[in-house]
């Protein structure tokens, strides 16, 4: 078995209280290694070997529809608390996740 991850995991800060840490990942990561099991960073196919599996338009057509990847995590953007404003009626959760920070930080 091989495990595949991105280092950049280990950056990644959802904020406190949320199960997605990177302790929680340097942890996993730790017990693999102890264990014997290999771990390898995840890389960017290069495009000729993409190009044996799926016609070059094709990945054209994807490539053009990738968003970019944001500045900024949407935990430097949004407060973990938000006071309401006027007379409070509900309370709303949001979901962040590592592609949601990387592509629509901005939308969150």
């Amino acid at each position: 078995m091989l495990v595949v991850t991105a280092a950049a995991c280990l950056t990644h800060d959802p904020g406190s209280g949320m199960p997605e840490q990177p302790a929680r990942l340097r942890t996993v990561l730790q017990r693999l290694a102890t264990a014997g099991v290999p771990v390898a960073d995840a890389a960017p196919s290069p495009p000729e070997w993409l190009a044996t599996l799926h016609d070059p338009a094709y990945l054209q057509e994807l490539e053009a529809m990738t968003p970019q990847v944001q500045p900024k995590f949407s935990a430097d953007l949004i407060a973990p608390v938000t006071p309401a404003r006027g007379e409070r009626r509900h309370r709303v959760a949001m979901l962040t996740g590592c592609a949601q920070d990387l592509i629509f930080s901005d939308v969150n």
